[in-house]
């Protein structure tokens, strides 16, 4: 039995997509990453707290039903605009 080189092989499978093929350009940010269809538009927002910090979230978030990091954050600064006289925007 004859063995193929994985070079053949691989070369028999045709040229690989190029990487402007791959994504479609309306899902691309300006620097050509891709970006979720429920990120476009949106910025970025970090904050560097404690470990436990990020534990009892994660904590609060599975006795509620499964609630994301992402959504509880985004009520809490919903509630801080409230707050101060600012309509709730996140």
């Amino acid at each position: 039995m004859s063995r193929q080189s994985l070079s053949d092989a691989l070369g028999k499978r045709g040229p690989a997509p190029s990487p402007a093929t791959a994504v479609p350009a309306a899902a691309e940010s300006p620097s050509g990453k891709y970006v979720p269809p429920s990120r476009r538009g949106k910025r970025r927002v970090s904050v560097d707290v404690d470990p436990a910090v990020v534990r009892q979230l994660k904590e609060i978030g599975l006795e509620l039903e499964d609630r994301s990091t992402q959504s509880m954050l985004v009520e809490a600064i919903n509630d801080f605009f409230v707050k101060h006289g600012r309509s709730p925007l996140a």
